[in-house]
């Protein structure tokens, strides 16, 4: 077999193996995301809300 510089002979293996670890870090990194998605959600519903300004209250902008 000629070796190239810089070029590389994958078999279906090599391949498979390949894709095999890329599915395996995406899995890992969904974990990773839902983990966050969870602890927002339970900081969202568990924060203290203000109260809502009466209906006839005036609204103020910020400008």
């Amino acid at each position: 077999m000629n070796v190239l510089e810089g070029v590389f002979l994958y078999d279906i293996d090599d391949l498979q193996a390949i894709a095999n670890d890329a599915l395996r870090q995406r899995q890992e990194e969904i974990a990773r995301c839902e983990t966050i998605i969870r602890e927002r959600v339970r900081g969202l519903l568990t924060a203290p809300t203000a109260p809502a300004a009466p209906l006839g209250a005036p609204l103020r902008h910020a400008c």
